[in-house]
């Protein structure tokens, strides 16, 4: 009670990882591996800075990481890694009609 559930703090971390991953590696991505070490509970309420990186590219494959620490800076809340694969353009085009109206013009540029 009080603090964060875990599992909401999980999406946080692929969200913010995801972004940094589409905007690297310029195109669609997804998640294909996630691992994340709790430091210390995340109170509700509070403010939580999430610090992101891609730290290495093979192909399309991107491999990320990040930590996540109080507003002061003074204490690491938790830390992850993942690994995201870029979706090849054939992959696009066949989940295209799972994808809403107004992305698609993003989808097109891809």
């Amino acid at each position: 009670p009080g603090h964060a559930h875990g599992g909401a703090v999980a999406t946080m971390l692929d969200n913010v990882m995801g972004f940094c991953a589409i905007d690297v590696m310029e195109g669609f991505v997804m998640t294909a591996n996630l691992n994340i070490n709790y430091k210390s509970p995340i109170r509700l309420g509070s403010t939580a800075l999430f610090h992101a990186k891609v730290d290495k590219m093979d192909g399309r494959k991107g491999y990320l990481s990040v930590y996540v620490t109080s507003a002061d800076g003074r204490t690491t809340l938790c830390e992850a890694t993942a690994l995201f694969i870029k979706l090849s353009r054939e992959q696009i085009e066949r989940g295209k009609k799972y994808f809403p109206e107004d992305s698609r013009a993003y989808v097109k540029g891809r």
